[in-house]
C-alpha cells in the first residue's frame, strides 16, 4: 500500500501523491539496477 492506507496517517492529497511518486521512483530505480525494491521509502511510524 502507498499513501494514506499504507502509513495509517491523515495526509492531504498533494502529500499522498508526492509520496506515491517518490515511492514509484525509488522502486523503479532499484529494479533498473537489478536490486530488490526498498522495504521503506518513507520513514515508518
Amino acid at each position: 500500500f502507498v499513501g494514506r492506507l499504507g502509513t495509517y496517517r491523515y495526509l492531504d492529497m498533494d502529500v499522498t501523491i508526492r509520496e506515491a511518486l517518490d515511492t514509484a521512483g525509488a522502486v523503479l530505480e532499484r529494479m533498473a539496477a537489478g536490486r530488490p525494491p526498498p522495504a521503506f521509502v518513507q520513514a515508518p511510524i
